[in-house]
Order: structure tokens, then C-alpha cells, then sequence
């Protein structure tokens, strides 16, 4: 089972390098943030994104984030998104 993790009006599913944030415009999507990145729209036209700001709140929230397992394969797939 995944963990979701809700901050700040945001779900959130924390990954051991990385985390998936769920899209408001487009329903069962997810955005991938890594190293403060994020493969939305909105962070290649702006550098900044609510994603990217979820994952930096969940980090100071000091949740119980724990990385969910089933995301590592996951995070293995997405690795190459910002290897451009």
C-alpha cells in the first residue's frame, strides 16, 4: 500500500529520492520533484511550482515521511526526467 501524505492542502507520496505530488488540473496525475525540480508545466515556464513548495513544506513539517517502497521502481523509471 502507498503512503500518502497530505500537507498544506497537498498529497503527497515521499520517495527515498524524490516525491510525487498529486495535479490539481490534471485529476489522477502526478508531478515528480526532485532536487527542488519538477517535471510540471508550470516549473519549466516559471522555475517554481506549488509541487516544489509542498515537498519543501512536508520536509519542514517534520511528518513521518517515510519513503514508500513501492515508489522505489517508480523513482528508477522517472530517473532520466531530469537527467535533460
Amino acid at each position: 500500500m502507498v503512503k500518502t501524505i497530505q500537507v498544506n492542502g497537498e498529497m503527497i507520496i515521499p520517495g527515498t529520492r524524490g516525491a510525487l505530488v498529486a495535479s490539481r488540473s490534471e485529476p489522477g496525475a502526478w508531478h515528480l520533484v526532485h532536487g527542488g525540480k519538477c517535471d510540471c508545466l508550470g516549473y519549466e515556464y516559471r522555475g517554481r511550482c506549488r509541487h516544489v513548495a509542498a515537498v519543501d513544506a512536508l520536509s519542514s513539517a517534520r511528518v513521518d515521511a517515510q519513503p514508500n517502497p513501492t515508489f522505489a521502481l517508480a523513482e528508477r523509471t522517472l530517473a532520466g526526467a531530469f537527467a535533460h
